[in-house]
């Protein structure tokens, strides 16, 4: 299916809706930052972590870890062939 200038003008409306769509969303999102009188920069700026934060995210990504190993664990027990040895193939059928 070639490409015609009627999907050319579908794209480029299709194009100019979600440009608007961007420009409504970006308009909100300022209104809400000037509302809980916040700028960008203070956004960007990135605060230490609490010590009861630090702990948590450490809490976490070690049982993420074993969580991980465990599946590592799991997957290597399943992971044996289960069917007929390879090339074996079924009985009656002749290979081309």
């Amino acid at each position: 299916m070639a490409f015609t200038e009627k999907d050319m003008q579908a794209q480029e409306e299709q194009l100019n809706a979600l440009k608007d769509e961007l420009s409504r969303l970006n308009q909100k999102f300022d209104a809400q930052l000037k509302g809980m009188g916040l700028t960008e920069d203070d956004l960007k700026q990135q605060e230490a972590m609490t010590p009861e934060v630090e702990a948590l995210v450490a809490k976490a990504k070690e049982e993420a870890k074993r969580a991980g190993e465990a599946r590592k664990a799991q997957a290597s027990l399943d992971n044996r062939p289960s069917g007929k040895a390879p090339g074996a193939g079924r009985r009656g059928v002749v290979r081309l």
